[in-house]
């Protein structure tokens, strides 16, 4: 299969194809369509979705693509606005994270084990877990909070670490963020249980 992605930043486009690689490793991966590292990627979610959709449905070939964004905008998934009359919707996957990519990666706390395993001063009950990590109000914050802690580099970087925390991520440790179990599920047919 071969898949197109369409998401909101830099961060998100790094890995969610390395999470897919890790669901299934025979899905071709277009590169990921970022709506900008600025603000605004939200409006230029909505305004250019639907084009860009069917750009990697038609002349990439795409089999499915994934739109895939978080906390706002808020709209129905039965009748998303952006999507154009002549894409078939069968083929468009959308997938709200609640909150934002970071309630996944705080989701799986080993992978954030092994990312300062060998650049911190931090023991496995320092770092953080969390039985709903979507619930959680702010886990961009919880990153910032830990990597200001546990590492000698400072802050949390989206751009830089996100994509660091989900090469160690096992998918089978997000089983509790029902919105990676639905992409999960609708990108890969992969079913992860609660």
């Amino acid at each position: 299969m071969r898949l197109g992605i369409i998401c909101e930043g830099l961060a998100d486009a790094e890995v969610l194809p390395i999470l897919v690689r890790k669901l299934d490793p025979t899905i071709s991966i277009v590169k990921p369509i970022e709506m900008g590292r600025q603000g605004g990627a939200k409006i230029r979610l909505t305004r250019d979705a639907g084009k860009n959709a069917a750009s990697l449905l038609r002349i990439d070939h795409c089999d499915r693509v994934a739109i895939v964004w978080d906390l706002c905008p808020r709209w129905a998934e039965t009748d998303p606005p952006f999507l154009w009359r002549d894409v078939r919707a069968i083929r468009v996957v959308l997938i709200c994270i609640i909150r934002e990519l970071e309630s996944w990666l705080i989701a799986d706390h080993t992978a954030l084990i092994k990312l300062i395993k060998n650049t911190s001063h931090y023991g496995e009950g320092d770092v953080p877990r969390f039985k709903r990590p979507e619930e959680h109000h702010d886990p961009k914050g919880v990153l910032k909070e830990f990597f200001r802690s546990a590492r000698r580099d400072g802050d949390y970087m989206p751009t830089t670490h996100a994509k660091q925390i989900a090469i160690h991520i096992e998918c089978n440790n997000l089983r509790r963020c029902p919105t990676f179990r639905r992409f999960a599920r609708k990108v890969a047919g992969y079913i992860i249980s609660s």
